[in-house]
């Protein structure tokens, strides 16, 4: 339809005056929902905070693998070599060193998957966030820093607004 015709060109009934859209005020946009944005604002620090945490629990394992590597069996050594002969075969070294060994792998495999989640999301990568979210629930029960970081993370990325937010974000990036 020709912006100075009269007449409708498909029903016929006569057409008001046009008018100019300039003259037309502009309508007020809808408010964003509260806390849009803060997935882009927080992003950058949620993931520090977890390569952070991640180098603390790394520490944590180097510690556990010198302790059951290296002090351990020469304590327990030490201790059984001045008990009966008959409590000098016992292997409560070699468990007890094993064990640290065990716990000190155990935590280097979850300081291996924050540290990947942490790059995922700086590099915001789509699978990051599902990540993310399931170790922030399991850091949950690690006190304080863990706890807090996951209170962090949850508030950060598991509303359903943060996860479209987020989900915009990995599309661009």
């Amino acid at each position: 339809m020709e912006s100075s015709a009269n007449f409708c060109t498909h029903c016929g009934k006569r057409l008001a005056p046009s008018v100019e859209a300039s003259a037309v005020p502009a309508l007020p946009l809808p408010s964003p929902p509260s806390g849009y944005g803060r997935v882009s604002r927080h992003l950058q620090l949620v993931a520090i905070l977890w390569f952070v945490y991640a180098a603390i629990r790394l520490v944590d394992v180097f510690w556990l693998y010198a302790v059951g590597r290296i002090y351990i069996p020469s304590f327990i050594g030490s201790i059984v070599s001045m008990s009966h002969p008959l409590v000098q075969h016992y292997p409560f070294g070699w468990l007890l060193s094993s064990s640290l060994a065990f716990i000190a792998t155990w935590i280097l495999f979850w300081s291996v998957l924050q540290l990947l989640a942490a790059w995922g999301l700086l590099e915001r990568a789509p699978w990051a966030r599902l990540l993310i979210l399931v170790l922030a629930i399991l850091s949950l029960l690690r006190f304080p820093l863990g706890t807090v970081l996951g209170i962090y993370t949850l508030w950060v990325l598991l509303p359903a607004h943060s996860g479209a937010e987020y989900a915009r974000l990995a599309r661009h990036a």
